[in-house]
């Protein structure tokens, strides 16, 4: 009897653990269908939510489109400044002792803005320039931009650049944004749509206006100073926050302060290999360069072209945690150097066009007047990949004797702009 009661007990509890297991497979099952509707739900809000807000950014942009244009000096291109403006910048009006990032692009490298921006993490005044066919994507690309990356959409902000007589194309709706779930799948947005675009030096017949992009960003900074750069360079990690530093420090430090606003800051450029993750610090940018994954910019197509920088020099200055002058170099025909100044100083002549002579011509001129420049000891960029003489256009070589020839005529040019100055550009 004592066997039979404890196999029943056994067969009670074998059963009793069954029905546990059915119950708690049902209760997994149904919070599993509610964690899924809840998802769904979520899914549903934040799918209204974008639909919402790239809806209102669209509206916005055609607005501007349609009233905001103005044209260029030479009338030959409309601008809308800021056709897109940054979270930061609607809130302040003025950022003292702070470095705007200013660079331009064509439609296929905005998605570049990726990266810097999230190095950055400080403003950046941005000129975009698209033809009526690019518009369309432009518009698609920079909502995207500003709504799924938090520092593009805090720090960027976007401006408008096309050929008088195209009317830009636009979106219907904005909402096509945002039927599908992966809207923030930005790569795989890029890969599909780019080859519908042109690129900077594609040979369409339409000239891509390098210093009237520099121009409208230029105008647009609303900082006490500026990081002039391409898109495709990124800077040292909290640069933004050592210049501001260095600024501050320095303006106590000297009296004469017309001293300090006629100095452009060179930040030394270099390039990294594809594969690699670009340096973040000197130090890291200086083990690098030892191995051989990064070198000097453009060192193979124009070694002369960035050799005034004084590598060597700057290598030798001990990297620390501090921003400071490491040297002054004077400017001497063609170094081409990137630097941070002042909105203030002289323009870029919106003549250059293409490729060549577009950067040195404003380095030329502000060493014509009078303007110094100073190395700084623990500032770089960096360009993702080597520069070669094969990666260039095939247009590159006509248009760089063409404005060659305008680079001669614009030397000529300051002597007259400038009468009292003793510096030429040579």
């Amino acid at each position: 009897m004592k066997y039979m009661s404890w196999g029943r007990t056994v067969v009670f509890l074998v059963m009793l653990l069954a029905g546990l297991q059915i119950i708690h497979m049902v209760l997994l099952s149904r919070l599993e269908e509610q964690n899924n509707y809840l998802e769904r739900v979520q899914l549903t809000r934040t799918m209204l939510e974008s639909s919402r807000l790239t809806e209102k950014l669209s509206s916005e942009m055609k607005k501007k489109i349609q009233k905001s244009s103005i044209l260029d000096t030479a009338g030959a291109y409309n601008i809308i400044n800021f056709w897109l403006k940054s979270a930061t910048k609607q809130e302040q009006p003025r950022l003292k002792d702070v470095l705007t990032i200013v660079t331009h692009c064509s439609v296929d490298h905005l998605f570049k803005l990726i990266d810097l921006s999230k190095r950055w993490q400080g403003p950046v005044s941005v000129a975009l320039f698209a033809t009526e066919n690019d518009t369309e994507f432009a518009e698609a690309m920079i909502i995207k931009l500003h709504y799924c990356v938090p520092s593009i959409r805090q720090n960027v902000s976007f401006h408008l650049v096309y050929p008088l007589g195209q009317t830009p194309r636009t979106l219907n709706s904005a909402s096509v944004l945002t039927k599908h779930h992966n809207f923030c799948d930005i790569g795989t947005f890029v890969q599909t749509q780019t080859k519908q675009i042109r690129v900077n030096y594609e040979d369409t017949g339409i000239q891509y206006p390098n210093n009237l992009l520099r121009n409208v960003a230029l105008k647009n900074a609303k900082s006490d100073f500026v990081l002039m750069t391409d898109i495709d360079m990124l800077p040292k990690s909290n640069l933004l926050t050592d210049f501001k530093h260095f600024v501050q420090t320095h303006r106590r430090s000297i009296a004469n302060t017309s001293t300090f606003d006629r100095t452009v800051f060179v930040v030394p450029a270099f390039e990294a290999r594809e594969d690699i993750t670009p340096p973040d610090s000197k130090q890291r940018l200086l083990d690098l360069w030892s191995m051989h994954d990064v070198q000097p910019f453009y060192i193979q197509p124009c070694v002369k072209c960035q050799r005034y920088t004084n590598y060597d020099r700057w290598k030798s200055l001990v990297p620390s945690s501090s921003l400071t002058v490491g040297y002054e170099v004077e400017w001497k025909d063609p170094w081409e150097p990137f630097y941070i100044t002042q909105p203030s100083i002289p323009l870029y002549d919106e003549r250059f066009k293409q490729f060549g002579f577009n950067r040195i011509s404003q380095a030329c001129e502000l060493h014509v007047a009078g303007y110094r420049f100073a190395v700084l000891n623990n500032a770089f960029l960096v360009h993702q990949g080597f520069k070669t003489v094969e990666g260039f256009h095939k247009t590159k070589t006509q248009e760089q004797e063409d404005n060659r020839k305008l680079y001669r005529k614009f030397k000529q040019e300051l002597k007259t702009k400038y009468p009292d100055s003793p510096r030429r550009c040579y």
